[in-house]
């Protein structure tokens, strides 16, 4: 086991904070009755080590989609979340297939 597993607490439904999500989310955990939802597990989509995040993300800018503006001094991209999600998961099954890779 590495010595972060070894170091970092698990989550736990009933007892793990939520002040990193701010006062509000803490309180409400607290309040009596609250329920927390459980976890979800997702099927981990890995790091692609720059093969083809990069590429789908300057695909998804060049349709007009993000807009360039600044929140705070960061410059930043904004887009909807569903339309990059639905745009990168067919560009990238279709890139998939091109190459071949289809696992």
């Amino acid at each position: 086991m590495s010595e972060i597993e070894y170091r970092v607490t698990g989550f736990d439904i009933a007892h793990s904070s939520a002040k990193e999500m701010g006062a509000i989310a803490e309180t409400f955990r607290q309040w009596p009755g609250t329920l927390r939802s459980p976890w979800q597990q997702t099927a981990d989509v890995a790091d692609d080590m720059g093969r083809l995040f990069p590429d789908v993300g300057t695909a998804f800018e060049d349709t007009g989609q993000v807009i360039q503006a600044k929140l705070g001094l960061a410059e930043c991209r904004l887009c909807g979340f569903a339309d990059l999600v639905d745009y990168a998961s067919t560009w990238i099954s279709a890139a998939n297939r091109q190459s071949g890779d289809l696992h």
